[in-house]
């Protein structure tokens, strides 16, 4: 059963996202497991897109992931707006996406989100292996999500029985 529902989200992410950069795809990806989520956001909220400057990987993917969703993009009724933030600014937004090669920050961004109760991403599955971030999505070459019990339960969130099964769900 896992595996059909893995070949539906598959299904799914391709037709969303034909044009979508991956990146693009993988936000997309992961909007929509948000509905899952119980108190996830609706309607406008503001994506934290967590950069260092300092390190190249980082700071590529929040410059292109911001560009792609300039003027904010609608994903299953929410509407993202993207801000691209330091680890320190988590406070102030609403859902916090964590770019590539973050590891040195992955504890203290874990303890914001924690305390702000916030949904928090990444494609860098290090950041879930952490137990720092709630998902990491991967949109190619095929969907895989998976999902970090312990940073769940961190920031508070409780998930649909539903979603629990079409994804890869860690401690």
């Amino acid at each position: 059963m896992k595996t059909s529902l893995c070949a539906a989200c598959l299904g799914l992410s391709f037709l969303i996202g034909l044009h979508a950069q991956p990146q693009e795809k993988d936000i997309e990806v992961a909007a929509r497991t948000f509905k899952f989520v119980e108190g996830a956001p609706s309607g406008e909220a503001l994506l934290g897109i967590v950069s260092d400057p300092a390190i190249a990987a980082s700071s590529s993917q929040a410059n292109a992931l911001a560009a792609a969703l300039e003027g904010g993009k609608t994903i299953s009724g929410v509407t993202f707006v993207p801000k691209v933030i330091a680890p320190s600014e988590i406070s102030g937004v609403d859902v916090v996406f964590v770019t590539n090669g973050m590891g040195a920050h992955h504890e203290a961004i874990g303890a914001a989100v924690s305390s702000g109760q916030l949904l928090s991403f990444s494609t860098d599955k290090t950041c879930v292996t952490a137990k720092h971030c709630f998902m990491a999505v991967q949109s190619a070459p095929k969907v895989e999500i998976t999902i970090s019990r312990s940073a769940t339960e961190a920031a508070g969130l409780q998930l649909n029985q539903a979603l629990k099964m079409m994804v890869d769900e860690r401690d």
